[in-house]
């Protein structure tokens, strides 16, 4: 795309004759036109000019400036603080995003509004005791309905955010905060029941819990955005790239005892990965789990046998390889696939591939 135009967009957009949406609607429209062999479906927009970065460096000294002079002024502005700091960044994130149009800075403020909810939440309720001491659960049944209570309302309160701001980001917090509500729950019951030492592997049921849910939003939004130009797309992308290392976390545990069997595991689960971005057409849900398999793969180098580290090596080449043959002929790749296999449900809701 030509910078004229994109500048003629972003006057037309200052002037409120076109809206976010439309603008990006025709950039990728004239892209397509130009070359369409190089299409982008997928498009990332974290910040559009370095105003956005310089307004959220100040956003955050400010607002964390604020919290941290609260633990010197104690008393009941320390505790209040929380609360109207979260009900600021709310304000402020709304301005922002919503009037000015600036995502880093509703980013940004997503992440401090979060940040205000936890704080306000532990301050009063303690709510980091029903992670680490469950154990006070089978004491105080009352103790437990409290942290029940706290922790769903900081996914309330988060919600509530993203029904205002409509901010895709705001899925992230939104995951974080619905596990910590899963873990909350569901662990202070067996513990009442006496029934934790029966479900060791509870954690990675929960993040897999909210993997699937992830991945079920992020599809539902893509068949209603097939062609990727309006905000259900933009809310698909972030649900894709919680849902994939949510997904992969369990086996990425398994390889970091960096058994044979787990990584049998792991090539099988990447290459599911693989399948399934190409048919949502979706590079963000292949990319988080790479980077997370790959982190957790770091790990396993460390104190671990030669066969082991060199396993883990060939592993590191080998998903290299892939990715640039399919960063490279991703298109033709996904064309070939989606020819060849059989129809399934809302295969004709995925994005073209003819």
């Amino acid at each position: 795309m030509s910078e004229k135009l994109e500048q003629q967009l972003e006057r037309w957009q200052d002037a409120s004759l076109i809206t976010d949406e439309q603008s990006r609607a025709i950039q990728t429209f004239e892209a397509s036109r130009l070359n369409p062999g190089s299409r982008d479906t997928e498009p990332f927009v974290v910040f559009k000019g370095l105003s956005e970065i310089f307004i959220s460096l100040g956003l955050g000294f400010f607002l964390m400036g604020g919290f941290m002079l609260s633990f010197a002024l104690g008393g009941a502005i320390e505790t209040a603080t929380p609360i109207v700091l979260g009900a600021l960044s709310l304000f402020l994130a709304r301005f922002y995003y919503n009037n000015r149009k600036m995502v880093f800075p509703g980013i940004v403020l997503t992440l401090l509004y979060s940040f205000f909810v936890s704080a306000a939440v532990m301050r009063f309720g303690f709510l980091e005791e029903a992670l680490h001491t469950p154990v006070l659960y089978k004491s105080d049944l009352l103790l437990y309905v409290k942290f029940i209570v706290l922790a769903y309302t900081a996914l309330g309160l988060i919600l509530l955010h993203y029904h205002l701001t409509r901010i895709p980001f705001s899925v992230v917090p939104i995951a974080a905060a619905g596990l910590v509500a899963l873990s909350v729950t569901f662990n202070g019951f067996l513990i009442v029941i006496d029934a934790a030492e029966s479900f060791p592997f509870r954690e990675d049921l929960y993040i897999a819990i909210i993997g699937l849910a992830a991945l079920f939003f992020g599809i539902l939004n893509d068949v209603r955005d097939p062609k990727r130009e309006t905000a259900p797309s933009r809310l698909a992308f972030w649900c894709h790239v919680i849902a994939a290392p949510a997904l992969v976390h369990t086996i990425a545990l398994d390889l970091a005892g960096a058994s044979l069997e787990g990584m049998l595991w792991a090539v099988v689960v990447l290459s599911l990965a693989f399948l399934l971005s190409l048919i949502m057409d979706r590079k963000s849900f292949l990319t988080s789990a790479m980077i997370y398999f790959v982190s957790v793969l770091g790990t396993t180098l460390e104190g671990a046998t030669d066969l082991a580290t060199t396993g883990s090596l060939i592993a590191v080449f080998l998903i290299g390889i892939a990715v640039i043959v399919m960063g490279t002929w991703w298109i033709e790749i996904r064309k070939t696939l989606m020819q060849r296999l059989p129809d399934f449900p809302l295969k004709d809701k995925m994005p073209a591939w003819q």
